[in-house]
């Protein structure tokens, strides 16, 4: 698999964390087992945080109504 022939590539060169930043890459995590290094999935991040700014959104459009 490239991706993990990459991820590899990467280890060797001295990375700690791999940010899997194209939208389809975080579709190979299940597929690459990886112990040496953090694969970190921007998606899941983006998605946090916008559900964390729509609750604090939702927070102050209710201390407005009040």
């Amino acid at each position: 698999m490239i991706i993990k022939e990459a991820v590899h590539y990467l280890i060797d060169s001295g990375c700690n964390n791999v940010i899997l930043g194209c939208t389809e890459l975080p579709l190979a995590l299940p597929y690459i087992d990886m112990t040496d290094v953090s694969l970190i999935d921007p998606n899941t991040i983006i998605a946090q945080s916008a559900v964390r700014l729509a609750g604090k959104l939702e927070q102050e459009k209710l201390k407005h109504a009040m």
